[in-house]
């Protein structure tokens, strides 16, 4: 992994804990704070979430291949 890359990372999950913080000190936005949260934690696990759909369409691919002979 790239140092920038990890600097990217580093910095998105201090945003994503700084909004955790924000909710719970300010319920009355806690809402807004918790879907910026969201938003954050989405970016964090995007990479995991399209190789694993990656992954099951090549096992889909090839199970349907495999069915065809």
């Amino acid at each position: 992994m790239s140092p920038d890359f990890q600097l990217y990372q580093k910095i998105v999950e201090s945003l994503k804990s700084e909004q955790e913080n924000l909710a719970f000190l300010n319920p009355s936005q806690a809402y807004e704070h918790l879907v910026a949260r969201n938003v954050y934690e989405s970016v964090l696990t995007i990479n995991d979430k399209l190789i694993e759909e990656t992954r099951e369409r090549i096992r889909i691919e090839e199970t349907s291949a495999t069915a065809s002979y």
